[in-house]
């Protein structure tokens, strides 16, 4: 599953490739942007991205 978000970069880590991106609700959330996001050094504070938000599953296993 995936959804579309618009959200805008309050803080940028050129050096680790980090953004943290605020959400049209104002949550935060600190991603790291992996070499297919072409163009890094381009972006800037204070872009407004539209991001793809693809879910993640987790496979939990009981102990013991």
């Amino acid at each position: 599953d995936s959804a579309r978000a618009t959200a805008t970069i309050v803080d940028i880590n050129k050096k680790d490739r980090s953004l943290r991106l605020r959400d049209e609700q104002g949550q935060e959330v600190t991603m790291t942007a992996g070499p297919e996001v072409r163009n890094f050094d381009q972006i800037k504070k204070g872009d407004v991205l539209e991001t793809e938000i693809v879910g993640i599953g987790l496979l939990r296993n009981p102990v013991g």
